[in-house]
């Protein structure tokens, strides 16, 4: 689910990003989770469409909801690239991963945020194969400390913004799927914490 949300704000939907949802049957997923996206016939105007909508919601010009925490941060600076931005990288370079050599966007951006929990989600997948408890327990941990640090202070302001700016009920749509993941995920990363699994 972080792969898919991250993907879907990273940029628009285009017409290749929709045949891979269709075919991998990841768009009946995202219907049932609650993501409005029926397509119409003239997919390329409907495209079109999103594409403007994407750009007027997140990039401007003119009044529009940064997909970045540091636009949202609780500290009320609201500065892009600030204090918050510099937090969250060094929440992910602490944490052992790096940035790809091309990356030129923010380390605070929604998508990098949701491609980052993804990775420790892997991680520990991958450390219950092997049966290396200590690193699930730390890719655990990591995944609650970044989301209590991180995730839960910003995106359900967010998240309620795009909702009330969105013209288009697939972005608005998109907006209550995510928050509401979170909120699940928020608790079920806490219920964790409390059993000690």
């Amino acid at each position: 689910m972080y792969r898919l949300l991250g993907r879907l704000y990273r940029e628009e939907i285009d017409a290749e990003l929709l045949e891979q949802l269709e075919r991998d049957g990841a768009l009946e997923a995202l219907r049932e989770a609650g993501l409005d996206i029926d397509v119409p016939q003239d997919r390329p105007a409907w495209l079109e469409q999103l594409a403007v909508e994407y750009t007027r919601l997140f990039i401007g010009p003119g009044p529009h909801v940064s997909p970045h925490e540091s636009v949202h941060a609780p500290d009320g600076s609201n500065l892009l690239n600030s204090e918050r931005t510099a937090m969250v990288r060094r929440f992910i370079a602490a944490a052992g991963f790096e940035f790809e050599p091309s990356y030129s966007g923010y380390p605070d951006h929604i998508s990098t945020e949701f491609e980052f929990m993804e990775a420790l989600i892997g991680c520990q997948l991958a450390s219950l194969d092997e049966g290396n408890s200590e690193e699930t327990d730390t890719s655990l941990m990591l995944q609650r400390e970044f989301a209590d640090r991180h995730l839960s202070k910003w995106l359900p302001a967010f998240c309620d913004r795009v909702a009330e700016q969105a013209e288009l009920p697939l972005y608005a749509s998109l907006a209550s799927v995510t928050k509401e993941f979170i909120d699940i995920e928020l608790a079920q990363l806490q219920g964790s914490h409390s059993t000690g699994d």
